[in-house]
């Protein structure tokens, strides 16, 4: 087992000569500055990987995807099959590739999969081959590999365009200016032993020194800074690319060691700990820089690729910040509010995606991570306005509704309020309320309204509860009938009676509201408000109701259906006694019996008049549907007054409720 040194981190040492010649370090200065701890980097996250310990196979390289997310490879001691496995920025597992080709030492993504052993696309299929060592990508697309002996550079269709002489590179990254810099360590050599030298993309040697510890793995971060894994130590030294140090900072608890680290694009920091020896579990530690911003929130996070929303960003350091990033594109606008807060404009995307917002300041970029995700969605139509409601008015109704929730990306242009039955319409370009006109008096009207923008109409919305438009308001001067002011209790339902032919009142222009109803008027009315079925009886059903009768065809159709049985005769038909004023006990039977004769649910009996009999059933049903509350009786039960006849306006009241049943 390999034993971790726990020393405290020791300066660096510069070395004069190429580093792949043996040196006497005894003989080397030190740094004009010894290395201490700076600690800038603090940890933000961690998560157990999907494996757990193993003495043979254990998590040995890492990559960060230029998008966001990690690569980590696994690498099997015993040379069998090795994989990748993928995760979110924030850890959280994607998927597992099993990549072709023995273990993985190493991985590094660039526009394809470098491994160790060869490159692949991201799903695994072979691309090429090369030599196996440590692959690294370039910014111009490119990648070098470097082997023990040689460092090649490719193509990113894996063209070999060169090589020198390398001697010992365990690791290696690409600084922003092109040139290389490595981790270089002899085998079989004591633990300082380990060299980082910085090349030119050709080879030529420009800078090298002797890390504090053993080093494994080198990485380079957005603003140009080395950072080297001291992996047996779990600490990381930085260097300019001169190798200057700029201090070191611990990377966090988990595992034994430290088999790779990675940096994003943006400076964030993976640090890959390794427990294959103590059997504690592998752990990803996720680092940042206190120094640059963080953006914890994106309020909204999402809008359209039309871009124009309004964000507002949430986290910390955003004080000076010279840019906001949506991807790799710049905010229309922003603004610095405070240091937790920016206000920016989404700039216009060429179609639908999901980016991370950045925000940059003189000391570096905020990181990539699934909480500053913002995603373009393709304009839609609006969603469907809310709570809409109608006030009814004569042969008009005033709608009234809420905006849609979200305008679909694309700002609203009109809306439109439809009428059923009928179909009018009113339109607004803007306002929340308009009046539909056209409409029929005392006839029940629900109302819907549509949102529309650039890209269409949305969905209906929900119908507001059904109103009817009446004349009987207080402003109105027109009466349904002579005899019927706008101000008569039962105006509205008495105009309905109109509205719907069901009664057009007597040709002297009145509706004589307290006259009684006749039983062959009472049958018309509910005839009418059938819509005047047809009939299949041939012959009279009544003794005294004969074709000759202008109301035959309604009485024999409360026959037909046993809504009037009539009065026995000891010989021959039924009478019906059509000219007789009906009871308000039969209006409810007949009433009852066209709702198929449902129970009422009301036990004990609702009116104090009204205790059995024949017609109990029906007057509790009356009560029951809120057809009638009767006649007050204080202190005791309503009177229903069952035998007295009933009035035009009282059975126009009774017919206007029944309609309005479910």
């Amino acid at each position: 087992m390999l034993l971790a040194i726990l020393a405290v981190v020791a300066p660096s040492r510069r070395v004069g000569a190429d580093p792949f010649v043996p040196t006497d370090l005894s003989t080397v200065s030190p740094p004009e500055a010894p290395l201490t701890p700076i600690a800038p980097f603090v940890v933000v996250g961690s998560w157990n990987m999907a494996d757990g310990h193993s003495e043979t196979i254990f998590p040995a390289g890492a990559g960060v995807l230029a998008g966001g997310g990690l690569l980590v490879s696994w690498f099997n001691w015993s040379g069998g099959q090795g994989w990748i496995d993928r995760y979110s920025g924030d850890g959280e597992p994607i998927d597992r590739i099993q990549v072709a080709g023995g273990s993985h030492f190493d991985v590094t993504p660039s526009k394809q999969l470098l491994t160790s052993t060869g490159r692949f696309a991201l799903t695994g299929t072979r691309l090429s081959t090369h030599p196996a060592g440590a692959p690294a990508s370039a910014p111009d697309g490119t990648y070098y590999v470097a082997t023990p002996t040689a460092t090649n550079h490719y193509s990113a269709a894996g063209v070999l365009l060169g090589s020198f002489p390398s001697t010992e590179a365990f690791d290696v990254a690409v600084l922003p200016t092109g040139d290389l810099v490595y981790v270089n360590q002899p085998s079989g050599g004591p633990v300082l032993e380990s060299t980082i030298t910085v090349r030119s993309s050709t080879g030529v040697l420009l800078h090298s020194w002797v890390p504090p510890e053993n080093a494994f793995s080198v990485a380079v971060d957005h603003l140009g800074r080395i950072h080297v894994g001291l992996n047996w130590v779990s600490t990381v030294a930085m260097y300019t690319a001169d190798g200057d140090d700029l201090g070191t900072y611990g990377v966090g608890s988990g595992g034994d060691w430290m088999s790779d680290l990675a940096v994003s694009p943006t400076g964030e920091v993976y640090a890959v700990m390794s427990g294959a020896f103590s059997g504690v579990d592998n752990r990803v530690n996720r680092l940042i820089d206190p120094a640059i911003p963080i953006v914890d929130e994106a309020t909204p996070n999402n809008g359209t690729t039309a871009g124009g929303a309004a964000i507002t960003l949430r986290g910390a350091g955003f004080s000076g910040a010279t840019d906001v990033l949506f991807g790799s594109k710049a905010a229309t606008s922003f603004a610095v509010v405070s240091d937790l807060e920016i206000l920016a404009v989404a700039p216009p995307v060429s179609g639908p995606s999901t980016v991370n917002v950045f925000v940059k300041t003189a000391t570096g970029s905020s990181i990539s991570a699934r909480r500053s995700w913002y995603v373009y969605k393709a304009p839609a139509p609006p969603d469907p306005p809310t709570g809409t409601s109608a006030t009814p008015d004569d042969g008009s109704a005033t709608v009234a509704w809420v905006a849609p929730a979200s305008d679909g990306g694309s700002a609203v242009t009109d809306y439109t309020a439809t009428a059923s039955p009928g179909g009018s319409v009113c339109t607004t370009t803007g306002a929340l309320t308009c009046t539909v006109a056209g409409l029929t008096n005392g006839i029940p009207h629900t109302f819907t309204v549509t949102a529309t923008n650039d890209v269409g109409d949305s969905v209906p919305s929900t119908a507001s509860s059904p109103i009817r438009p009446t004349t009987c308001s207080a402003t109105s001067t027109v009466h349904p009938f002579l005899d019927v002011a706008t101000a008569f209790p039962f105006c509205s339902e008495i105009e309905w009676m109109s509205a719907t032919e069901i009664t057009t009142g007597y040709p002297d222009g009145t509706f004589r509201p307290t006259s009684s109803v006749t039983r062959q008027a009472m049958a018309s009315f509910l005839y009418k408000f059938e819509g005047q079925p047809a009939t299949t009886l041939t012959e009279p059903f009544f003794a005294d109701v004969d074709e000759g009768n202008p109301f035959y065809p309604a009485i024999q159709w409360m026959a037909e259906t046993g809504l009037s049985t009539g009065t026995p005769q000891p010989v021959g038909k039924p009478r019906f006694l059509p000219a007789n004023p009906v009871s308000r006990q039969a209006t409810a039977l007949f009433l009852w019996r066209n709702a198929g004769a449902p129970d009422s649910g009301l036990a004990p009996a609702f009116f104090a008049d009204v205790t059995g009999g024949t017609f109990f059933a029906a007057v509790q049903w009356m009560a029951s549907s809120d057809l009638s509350a009767g006649t007050p009786n204080p202190p005791g039960k309503p009177l229903y007054l069952p035998a007295d006849a009933v009035s035009r306006q009282a059975m126009a009241a009774f017919l206007y409720r029944y309609d309005d049943l479910p």
